[in-house]
């Protein structure tokens, strides 16, 4: 039994530092500024220290508590940045609970001092008026309020298909799905489904979260749907207990507003893989309630595009996978990356003669767009350098020779700023493993 433990502790260890160093390396990969993904990494991370201390006495459980502490306290620092309100939302919760918690205790010690065994929260023991915990008429927080579910919806991206760079397959894809929404009529003779499923899975970076913004534009432009996107990280954003209700308001929103999108971007935060080993119990239950509230959705017969998306695919239940089609975002191509760098630079500066846009594909490759954006932010820095410099950092004739068209991006300027840009390596092996058992667990 010993053994068993430190093996578990031992592995648990591993994960927990395994964790703290990819939220490390993504913050990093984000030029040192907080992200959603960085955040998911702390938070998994505590849920690590949590389990560890659950199983821990003494001083090897204090331990756990003060990591698990950590965690959170990082955590919290990146959604007061990334979502200020959520904290005071949370905030505020907290102190309400805590309120009702000495509330109870002390109603409790009342009836137990003699309060005419009236229960506590009745109109004369100065309670609640009798409305029970959570009742929407009596402010609870079990209410999903008005403002929250108005802050699911999205204006329409600026964006569509034109902004993507590369891509083709995938905005072919789209274009049939936009195609066969129009096909109303018979789609309708085909007793065809109307509802429509798809989960966006790879690499951070590559572009995912872009694309189907601009599918969304291309969506409301032509059909008037109406855009719901969310995170799991927004839906966690409430005391446990809420998120199971969030959830379902969530799916009856979006039927409620059909035509609709709903876009849920990292998924695996709410639909959690109920196989993987020491699951908490808010996880299971959270994945639970969102596969109910899909089969839901698919019952209404109403117009919705459902769309997942998430960089750990391995972590969503497989049940959800079974329900959507799956795609593959992978990192960009070199024709992709060449048209990248035609998009972002053609309309600033000239190339040098002999030196393409081809050119630049071939010295970026494992680039995602993320690289791709910093690397080219990198590159008009150089540029504003090298100009300021050719022109005794006179601006306005620096400025006048780049309208005249006078000055070119030399080959030599970006192979000196590809030799000092740090590109962290990209582990695609784990996704084509995962791709490869989840096909043949799905039957495909």
């Amino acid at each position: 039994m010993e053994r068993q433990y430190i093996r578990e502790i031992n592995r648990l260890d591993n994960e927990y530092h395994s964790l703290r160093n990819q939220a490390i390396a993504a913050n990093m990969a984000n030029g040192g500024a907080v992200s959603r993904e960085e955040g998911k990494l702390y938070q998994k991370a505590a849920e690590v220290c949590a389990r560890a201390a659950s199983m821990s006495v003494s001083a090897a459980q204090d331990k756990w508590i003060e990591r698990q502490i950590d965690c959170e306290g990082e955590l919290r620092h990146i959604v007061e940045i990334l979502n200020p309100r959520a904290v005071k939302n949370m905030d505020a919760e907290t102190a309400a609970a805590q309120a009702k918690k000495k509330s109870a205790a002390a109603s409790g010690q009342q009836a137990e001092g003699g309060s005419g065994g009236k229960a506590p929260g009745s109109p004369v023991a100065g309670g609640n008026g009798g409305k029970a915990p959570g009742n929407p008429a009596a402010g609870g927080r079990d209410e999903i309020s008005e403002e929250t579910v108005a802050s699911w919806f999205r204006e329409a991206p600026k964006t569509g298909f034109e902004g993507v760079a590369g891509m083709e397959d995938l905005k072919a894809l789209m274009e049939r799905i936009i195609r066969d929404i129009g096909n109303a009529s018979l789609n309708a003779f085909f007793e065809m489904e109307t509802v429509q499923s798809f989960f966006f899975y790879g690499l951070p970076g590559c572009g995912k979260t872009f694309l189907l913004e601009a599918f969304a534009h291309e969506l409301i432009g032509r059909f008037g749907f109406k855009y719901m996107s969310l995170s799991g990280a927004d839906i966690h954003e409430s005391l446990v207990g809420r998120t199971e209700k969030i959830i379902k308001r969530m799916f009856e929103e979006a039927e409620k507003n059909a035509p609709c999108i709903l876009f849920i971007d990292e998924i695996d935060g709410v639909c959690g893989n109920r196989k993987k080993s020491h699951q908490p119990a808010h996880v299971i239950s959270a994945t639970n309630q969102f596969l109910t509230s899909y089969n839901d959705l698919i019952k209404s017969d109403k117009q919705v595009i459902f769309i997942g998306a998430t960089n750990n695919p391995e972590d969503v239940d497989i049940a959800m996978l079974d329900r959507v089609e799956l795609i593959e975002v992978d990192l960009p191509d070199a024709a992709a990356r060449a048209n990248y760098f035609k998009m972002r630079l053609e309309h600033i500066i000239r190339n040098e003669e002999g030196f393409s846009y081809g050119d630049m594909a071939a010295q970026t490759e494992d680039f995602n767009y993320r690289d791709l954006r910093k690397f080219t932010a990198r590159l008009k820095k150089e540029l504003v350098t090298e100009i300021g410099v050719s022109y005794g950092n006179d601006t306005a004739a620096a400025t006048k020779a780049m309208e005249d068209n006078a000055f070119c991006l030399k080959g030599e300027t970006f192979r000196k700023v590809r030799e000092e840009y740090h590109l962290l390596p990209k582990d695609t092996d784990h996704l084509k493993k995962w791709a490869q058992s989840a096909m043949e667990e799905l039957g495909g």
